[in-house]
């Protein structure tokens, strides 16, 4: 159930994270989502719903440590972007009482953002210099279908410029993936992939697209 069936805008969580939800860039479809059942299991034996189940509610714990997640699955329309949602929504749960207007999270389609810096390449932009400052100031950044195509070679750096400046001052970041790590490391280059690695935890979806109930 939403937030907002228990408080209203006469309440400080409610303005508090109604400011938190638009200035995120999370799409609506993925607000307040909380439950997600995976029940699946990894080739290891690993049970992928708890550990997505212990990160979410220990996430604020995760976000002073700079923990991260790579989400990663061959195929579409498994959850990944919902669990990172997931993620950022128990965040801004968390912290929306005590936040005083202060953008603490980002989701970033990465195609959509990288296709916007092309577009703005040559004129000044404040709206997309604010955001830009943001994705480097905020606690927990989403970086949603990372490699979703071969990036260039000035893609590539502009990404490694944010993730490693987060990276260096201990900025939590979620990753999804419809690439397997090897391909993913091939795309992005071993330079940001093991940078990535070196502050998340990798988990695999091997369920099918279940897009109809969520993404």
């Amino acid at each position: 159930q939403h937030e907002t069936e228990y408080c209203n805008e006469d309440c400080i969580g409610y303005n508090q994270l109604n400011f938190l939800y638009r200035t995120s860039n999370m799409p609506e479809l993925y607000q307040y989502t909380h439950h997600l059942e995976l029940a699946e299991v990894d080739k290891e034996g690993i049970n992928i719903q708890g550990v997505l189940e212990e990160f979410r509610d220990n996430i604020a714990e995760k976000v002073e440590e700079g923990k991260g997640l790579i989400l990663i699955s061959p195929n579409k329309g498994n959850g990944k972007t919902t669990w990172a949602c997931i993620m950022m929504n128990r965040y801004f749960k968390e912290i929306a009482l005590t936040n005083n207007l202060e953008v603490r999270g980002k989701f970033i389609s990465v195609p959509e953002f990288l296709q916007s810096l092309k577009d703005d390449f040559d004129r000044e932009e404040k709206e997309m210099e604010r955001f830009k400052k943001h994705i480097k100031q905020a606690d927990i950044v989403i970086w949603d279908d990372i490699g979703a195509e071969a990036p260039t070679k000035w893609a590539k750096e502009v990404l490694y410029n944010y993730i490693n400046y987060r990276i260096s001052n201990n900025k939590t970041q979620i990753y999804t993936s419809n690439k397997g790590k090897e391909e993913l490391e091939e795309l992005l280059g071993e330079r940001i992939f093991s940078r990535m690695l070196g502050q998340c935890k990798g988990v695999v979806f091997r369920g099918k697209d279940q897009r109809r109930g969520g993404r």
